[in-house]
């Protein structure tokens, strides 16, 4: 969006969330996943070893020449509170299972 020289932009309250939705969204807790990735002569990737860390999947893809991915679970679910269905995500914590080598 370009503005003309003089021209005011201005953002309506409905634009930016409320602090609290901002601070409740930086209260939950991650529940990303961080794997390596494997590939194969074919072009096939796969996740491979999972780390503990985003800064731990940096580091060792940067170690080995290779690239990292973030994975995260999600379920669907419907809230009926207001009378009308709205299907909503849900993150999946589900307990991390890393291999410390």
């Amino acid at each position: 969006m370009a503005l003309r020289p003089g021209c005011r932009l201005e953002v309506t309250s409905d634009a930016v969330p409320p602090l609290r939705e901002i601070v409740s969204r930086a209260a939950e807790p991650s529940t990303a996943r961080f794997f390596l990735i494997k590939t194969s002569g074919n072009g096939t990737v796969e996740l491979g070893q999972e780390v503990a860390s985003e800064n731990e999947a940096m580091v060792e893809s940067f170690r080995v020449g290779g690239s990292f991915a973030v994975v995260t679970e999600w379920k669907a679910q419907v809230d009926l509170a207001t009378g009308v269905p709205v299907i909503k995500k849900e993150a999946v914590k589900s307990e991390k299972r890393v291999a410390h080598s």
